[in-house]
Order: structure tokens, then C-alpha cells, then sequence
């Protein structure tokens, strides 16, 4: 009899769990669905704040003055996220005027508070969100940015380096030439990278940094030089001319500045000769820009030597080198070295200057004299 069926009890009890569990299913998925709505009608709200920021922002650099500023004003009652986030999509080369303010307003509204505290938090990420956003910070307001280059971590260090613009860069460019010796190599290629951003302002603490600067960290200076192209660095340049290591001197190569008189540039004739082919052929590429009609008997003199490429880049340099240029290659055609004319043969022709001077050959000239003479 007591294993006929589960008791009047049991059944009731059963009937209760389904219940609740009923009941407690539908109430999650009501929570669930409220959750949602709630938050997908944030997500748009704060979709339809950022796009309407975004145009408020856009719209002010072509305002006057008075309405730019009203503009400017309603842009302080949008939340910090909505501003954080517009921070991070403006562009970080912003050297034009439009960029800037918008740089100027995002910065002055919202962000500007907010990234100091991040950047004393004492979670490394945050400060990295930080760092992200040291962009929109005014360029006199140095002081966030400076606690950022001096973290204990090189993440925040290359995270505000990354984000830095061109008068950010400018700025702080000594610090930047610092951490090329830096021993993490992130931070040493995002300082290098900002510096390759930089315009003229930088001239002056480059000089300096490479009077002073081992052939290790210069390395890194001199390709900022070479980007920079400036006279004023030929001096802290030909100081690594006579490096033992190939490429530094093929380096040097590369900075030599262009507007510079033949007095300056005893160094660079010797980069021409240079044992290693490397070097002569980086200087002779060198000359094209360099554009000194005085250095071409020497560039022409490449087109005889044993290494391939430095006899391509001679063909080329001088096939670069207009009238004049021209005039070194089809003396080389008629030179006594075959690789020379050869070399000078290929790039008169692929300038489409070769048939200028196309004559008809021998033979044929033979023949006509000798058809004449028996006439």
C-alpha cells in the first residue's frame, strides 16, 4: 500500500515548487526585457548626444565668434562620457585650424577635470584612459600631461606619447628625445614616432640632444633629422660621419640637410667613397635631394663602381638631375666601361630620352657613301 503513489502532501508540495518556479521564470524574463529596453534606449540616447556633439563641434569653426562661443557653452551640459568618447575619435595629426578647436573645446568643456583625476588613479588603466585622451588637453596645461610621461608604467608613458598632436609635440620635445634611450622599446618607438610628427619647432632641442646623444639613441635622432630636413642640424649630422658602424653613417646620409654649401658637405663627398656600397648608395639617392649640381661628377662616378646598386642609383640620381644629369649618361654610352653604359643606357631609355640620340648605324652610313661615290 505505501508504494501505490506519492502522498496528498507530496503532490501539493510538487505543485508549489512549479509555482514559484513559474513565477520566478517570468519575472526574470520581465527584468530581463525591461533591463534591455532601458538599456538599448541609453545606448541610442547616448548615440543621438554624441552625433549631435559631434556636429556642434564641427559647426563651431565655421561660426563667428559670438555664436562659435554660445555654441560652445550648450556643449557643457552634454554628459562627460558623451565628450570623453568624442575625444577619442578626433583625430590625433590635428593641425589644421578646425582640429584645434574642436581639440580646444572638448578639452575646456568636459574632459578636462576628469582626465587629471584619471591620471592619478591608482589603476593603471584608467590612467591609460587617461593618457588616451591627454590630446584634448590645452597645450599650457601641461601639468596632467607631464605626470603621465613620468608613470611607473610604460604603458601610460607610450599610451600619452601616441596621443600627443603637434603642439603637443613640440612642447614637450625634450622629454620626447629622452625616452629615445629609453630600455622599453614601446616607449622608444611611440617617442620616436611623435617626433617624426613634428614640424620646425623641434630643430632646436634635436640639436642639442645630438651634440650630446651616444650612436645608439642617435640613431633614432638622425631619422627624425633626415624627416626634418633642416640646414641647421648639418653640423650635430656630421658629427657621426666617421662612424664605425655602417649604418650610422648610412644614416647620416639619409639627414644631410639640402640647402647646403659645398664648404659644409666635406663630409658628404666622403659618404661617396665610403667602403661599404650601402653608404655610397644611400649618399648618391642622397644627392637627388640634396640637388647640388657641383656634387654630380662624383654621383657619375658611380655608375662605374662594382656594386649593382650603387651604379642603379647613380643611373637614377643623375636621370633625376635634368639637362645636366643627362649629359653625365650619354657620356657614359660612350665610355669605356661596359656596366657604366649599360646602367646609363637603361635609364635614358626608361626616361625616353635615348631615342634623342638614336643615330643610324654604321653600316648603313657605308652603304649610302658607297652608292653615292658610284653614281
Amino acid at each position: 500500500v505505501l508504494g501505490c503513489g506519492p502522498s496528498q502532501s507530496n503532490r501539493t508540495g510538487t505543485r508549489m515548487v512549479m509555482a514559484v518556479s513559474l513565477v520566478v521564470t517570468a519575472t526574470a524574463m520581465l527584468l530581463y526585457l525591461v533591463v534591455g529596453t532601458i538599456t538599448d534606449w541609453h545606448r541610442a540616447r547616448r548615440k543621438r548626444q554624441r552625433e549631435e556633439a559631434m556636429k556642434a563641434l564641427t559647426e563651431t569653426a565655421f561660426l563667428d565668434r559670438d555664436s562659435a562661443s554660445a555654441e560652445a557653452a550648450n556643449l557643457r551640459s552634454v554628459p562627460s562620457a558623451v565628450m570623453w568618447s568624442l575625444a577619442l575619435t578626433v583625430p590625433l595629426h590635428f593641425d589644421d585650424h578646425l582640429s584645434r578647436r574642436i581639440v580646444s573645446i572638448i578639452g575646456n568643456a568636459k574632459a578636462r577635470r576628469r582626465i587629471g583625476q584619471m591620471s592619478e588613479s591608482f589603476f593603471w588603466f584608467r590612467r591609460i584612459h587617461a593618457a588616451r585622451l591627454a590630446h584634448v588637453l590645452p597645450v599650457e596645461d601641461s601639468e596632467v600631461v607631464e605626470r603621465l610621461l613620468a608613470d611607473s608604467s610604460t604603458s601610460v608613458q607610450a599610451a600619452a606619447i601616441e596621443s600627443f598632436g603637434s603642439d603637443q609635440i613640440a612642447r614637450h620635445a625634450r622629454v620626447l628625445l629622452e625616452r629615445l634611450d629609453h630600455p622599453v622599446q614601446s616607449v622608444r618607438f611611440t617617442a620616436q614616432q611623435a617626433l617624426l610628427r613634428g614640424d620646425g619647432r623641434i630643430t632646436e632641442p634635436l640639436t642639442e640632444w645630438l651634440a650630446e646623444a651616444d650612436e645608439d639613441a642617435a640613431q633614432f635622432g638622425l631619422e627624425v633629422a633626415a624627416n626634418l630636413d633642416d640646414p641647421r642640424l648639418v653640423g650635430v649630422v656630421e658629427r657621426f660621419s666617421k662612424s664605425r658602424e655602417p649604418k650610422i653613417r648610412q644614416l647620416v646620409a639619409q639627414a644631410t640637410p639640402v640647402a647646403v654649401g659645398p664648404a659644409e658637405l666635406t663630409f658628404f663627398e666622403a659618404l661617396l667613397r665610403d667602403p661599404d656600397s650601402r653608404v655610397r648608395a644611400t649618399a648618391i639617392e642622397s644627392s637627388a635631394r640634396i640637388d647640388a649640381d657641383w656634387l654630380l661628377p662624383r654621383v657619375a662616378d658611380g655608375l662605374s663602381d662594382p656594386a649593382w646598386i650603387v651604379r642603379r642609383a647613380a643611373g637614377r640620381a643623375l636621370s633625376q638631375a635634368g639637362p645636366l644629369g643627362d649629359m653625365y649618361l650619354r657620356a657614359a654610352l660612350d665610355g669605356y666601361d661596359p656596366y657604366a653604359a649599360d646602367m646609363a643606357s637603361y635609364f635614358l631609355e626608361l626616361s625616353g630620352r635615348l631615342q634623342e640620340i638614336d643615330r643610324d648605324p654604321l653600316d648603313e652610313e657605308l652603304d649610302s657613301l658607297l652608292a653615292w661615290s658610284q653614281r
